[in-house]
């Protein structure tokens, strides 16, 4: 099984999820990859997803769901190389791993691309689960002489008086507790997904920013307000009040259904609110690129014996389906992980 810390990362965490999304999965002589459509959303940080007020639905405007995500995700990039100390002043300054990051080639020219690191780990789940995973690491910190791989993740306040009337300003000093049991509630699905990056990628340390507007109705511009610290992810974990072993049981419980299943190609779609993932069968050159576009399909839809049975209307019925809610199960021991370094941070964590 193959795919990145931010798919796993999602199915670890779909019992928390509220927000519809959809994954591409193929599957091929006993080799199962877990991939993206080229235009999903799912590498945006969704705002609030917990959260059961009415939001916005007017599109255009900054606090409408989509332009949080984009607002969220454009904070923790940013977060992430804000934190770093770049001034690189001997090779103790430079961590480089195996090879170069492999989106450089994309960046534009006379561009820089983020200092980020990846690391390539393979997990023993079960006698015939192993899961290959790309993880990212942000940087990392010296300690005792020791270097120590790092976490740098974001949450975002952008209206207090919409998102429990916790001001974060207020409290976050004095009752930090208040203000991370608030976010608890608003924003569970993104820390549980965090926690779970932490584990797949094998870190030590994470920073956790807490980051908000300069005012209410000024999406633009924000202030670091506290870069909180943890020492391991079951650490996080526990303070979020979650269990790592129950979301190693998530991911199993889906791997499994699609063991079972023939060759082909599926779509995992997690529909709104529900907590079951579903399970599609799609012609093999669905969502497939053509120049800059995405087309939906290029092929005629399946006949009934290749996907089961169809409607009426002539779409996919479901051929399987996993629950989000599965037994907990015990992850997997540090000695059966292996990791294969492909690049490093070019730059340090401040301490």
């Amino acid at each position: 099984m193959f795919g990145t810390d931010t798919i796993m990362s999602l199915l670890m965490a779909s019992t928390r999820s509220v927000n519809s999304w959809d994954l591409v999965v193929r599957k091929e002589g006993g080799m199962i990859v877990f991939d993206k459509r080229p235009d999903s959303k799912i590498d945006f940080l969704s705002v609030n997803e917990n959260w059961n007020e009415v939001q916005i639905s007017e599109k255009e405007h900054f606090n409408h769901p989509s332009n949080l995500a984009s607002e969220a995700t454009c904070i923790a990039q940013n977060l992430s190389q804000q934190l770093l100390d770049k001034e690189i002043d001997s090779t103790d300054d430079l961590w480089e791993l195996d090879e170069p990051n492999p989106f450089a080639e994309k960046a534009a020219k006379g561009m820089i691309p983020a200092s980020v690191g990846y690391r390539y780990r393979l997990f023993n789940l079960a006698d015939t689960i192993k899961l290959v995973v790309r993880t990212e690491v942000s940087g990392f910190l010296t300690r005792s002489g020791e270097r120590e791989l790092l976490h740098i993740r974001a949450v975002n306040e952008f209206d207090s008086s919409l998102s429990g009337k916790v001001d974060w300003r207020q409290k976050l000093e004095t009752q930090s507790s208040a203000v991370l049991t608030t976010e608890m509630k608003n924003n569970s699905h993104r820390l549980m997904k965090y926690a779970a990056q932490l584990e797949l990628a094998g870190v030590d340390h994470l920073r956790l920013g807490f980051v908000s507007r300069i005012h209410p109705r000024d999406h633009l511009h924000h202030s670091i307000l506290l870069a909180q610290r943890y020492t391991s992810a079951q650490q996080f974990a526990q303070t979020i009040g979650i269990e790592l072993k129950t979301m190693w049981g998530n991911l199993r419980e889906i791997i499994r259904t699609i063991q079972k299943l023939d060759d082909g190609k599926y779509i995992l779609l997690k529909e709104a609110t529900k907590p079951a993932v579903t399970i599609y069968r799609v012609p093999p050159n669905s969502f497939a690129s053509i120049g800059a576009g995405v087309v939906a399909s290029v092929a005629p839809p399946p006949k009934p014996a290749e996907t089961g049975a169809e409607s009426a209307a002539g779409a996919p019925q479901p051929v399987a389906a996993a629950s989000a809610a599965s037994a907990a199960a015990p992850a997997p021991k540090a000695s059966e992980k292996k990791d294969s370094k492909k690049e490093a941070s070019d730059a340090k964590a401040k301490k």
